[in-house]
């Protein structure tokens, strides 16, 4: 009685024609002519293998294209987590680079794919990529240091040195050490170059590696080096955080002379979960290596002291950062809100304390290239 039937069991993006055989209680008719032919489609299938290199404030993510369902794939659509940032590229492409994002935040990635029908699901959850880069100056303004901490050879990172040389017709930045010279990371996935200081003559340079494992992993590391025959060598030994999942050397800062250097480990958990800490260490010629200057200046649980660090020009008055609003795990939700404290050891061997301040906006300089007195 019917004149319409559904077939299910179709493959789609596969072209199929139909015939049709009449039955009564003779038998059999013979076969119809063939129907047009029909390709079934549905949305695309969900992108899959999606993995993400971090930038300067953004990210380059790649994935591998789904089955497209029987519909040409015409757009694919990359959003963050957090902030659900949105880019969209053309269908024929499986790479997007993502701008917009904050240095020092954490993101992870999904990619959605669409076609004439619709929207696929989201992809998996890509890996979790950082976005840092870093620049430090001397006080001249003539010496310059730049890092990539998830330089492409393996998230090393490595950091170079440039001086301005000029004449009365034109000038240029000339690397300072050999010509072949790069300062890299200890090891693979160390993210050297995390954060940068220099001297005030840009004669010494610090980079940190908060991805370093010597004290466990992501313990974090500070590495100084300094210029010497037009060759970087290392000054004293690596100053390793104290313990795993610190991140110790977030954020550094050198006073002028280059001997002393305040190190932030945002994640210490000696005071609490994400207290953080902040240490200084003043470089001994007689053993010709870095000891720690006075106590240690802890945060309270949560709240992630060592943020950002300052030391002055003579080395004697320190700057910490902890951010004010947060939520639990060590995930920032917030970071329009900052604590500042400051302590000075001018007289005494100890950081005394002599103010807090709490501010929305946070741009930090200090000792060799800040010229924080």
């Amino acid at each position: 009685s019917t004149t319409t039937a559904t077939v299910t069991g179709l493959t789609n993006g596969t072209a199929y024609t139909f015939t049709v055989v009449a039955t009564n209680i003779a038998g059999n008719s013979s076969a119809s002519a063939a129907s047009s032919s029909v390709t079934p489609i549905t949305v695309p299938n969900s992108p899959t293998n999606v993995t993400a290199l971090a930038g300067n404030g953004q990210a380059t993510v790649s994935w591998t294209a789904p089955s497209n369902s029987g519909s040409a794939i015409t757009s694919y659509t990359v959003t963050t987590s957090p902030s659900g940032l949105t880019t969209t590229t053309n269908g024929s492409t499986t790479t997007a680079t993502v701008t917009g994002l904050t240095n020092g935040i954490a993101y992870t990635f999904t990619v959605v794919a669409t076609n004439a029908v619709g929207n696929s699901t989201a992809s998996a959850v890509s890996n979790s990529v950082t976005p840092n880069n870093k620049v430090a100056i001397s006080n001249d303004g003539k010496v310059v240091a730049v890092s990539s901490s998830l330089y492409s050879d393996i998230s090393r990172g490595r950091v170079y040195v440039y001086e301005l040389s000029y004449n009365q017709v034109s000038s240029s930045w000339n690397q300072l050490g050999l010509s072949s010279e790069i300062i890299i990371g200890a090891s693979n996935e160390d993210q050297f170059g995390w954060d940068l200081a220099l001297s005030s003559n840009g004669r010494i340079v610090a980079a940190s590696s908060i991805a370093n494992d010597a004290s466990g992993t992501n313990s974090g590391q500070v590495r100084l080096f300094e210029l010497s025959n037009n060759r970087w060598v290392k000054k004293g030994s690596d100053i390793n955080g104290p313990r795993a999942g610190s991140e110790s050397g977030y954020s550094i800062s050198l006073a002028g002379s280059g001997n002393s250097i305040a190190i932030g480990a945002w994640k210490d958990n000696s005071n609490g979960t994400n207290a953080g800490a902040v240490r200084v260490y003043d470089f001994s010629a007689s053993i010709n290596d870095w000891r720690q200057k006075g106590q240690t200046i802890n945060g309270v649980t949560g709240s992630f002291e060592g943020y950002s660090t300052a030391l002055s020009l003579d080395g004697q008055t320190l700057a910490s950062s902890s951010i004010a609003s947060i939520a639990s795990g060590g995930t920032i939700t917030s970071t329009d809100s900052y604590t500042i404290h400051t302590f000075t050891t001018v007289g005494t061997s100890t950081f005394t304390a002599t103010s807090n301040r709490t501010v929305e906006v946070l741009i930090v300089g200090g000792g060799g290239g800040g010229g924080f007195n």
